[in-house]
């Protein structure tokens, strides 16, 4: 696929100018996905993948991003990549 083709895949699928989106939150864990439709509610579901990692999509902006996180059994969330602390309502914050 030709970066035009992912360019074009992306703006496609992104909501249109005054569309409802679903949830601007998804927590990806192979299949065991959760929508959040806030943060709040994005914290409060973040803490039933405690012991694993996750990747948050944030689909609040046409490109969606992800965060690569892990949560330990303690609820403490991390980076995967350079362990860096996550406060999701810091780095969510608008």
């Amino acid at each position: 696929m030709s970066m035009v083709d992912l360019i074009e895949s992306a703006m496609a699928s992104a909501p249109k100018k005054g569309s409802i989106i679903s949830s601007m939150f998804t927590i990806k864990n192979f299949g065991n996905d959760t929508d959040c439709h806030d943060i709040a509610q994005l914290e409060t579901a973040i803490k039933k993948y405690a012991g694993t990692s996750v990747t948050i999509v944030d689909k609040r902006r046409p490109l969606h991003a992800t965060l690569f996180i892990d949560i330990a059994d303690n609820g403490d969330i991390t980076q995967s990549y350079n362990n860096a602390p996550v406060v999701l309502s810091q780095h969510y914050a608008q």
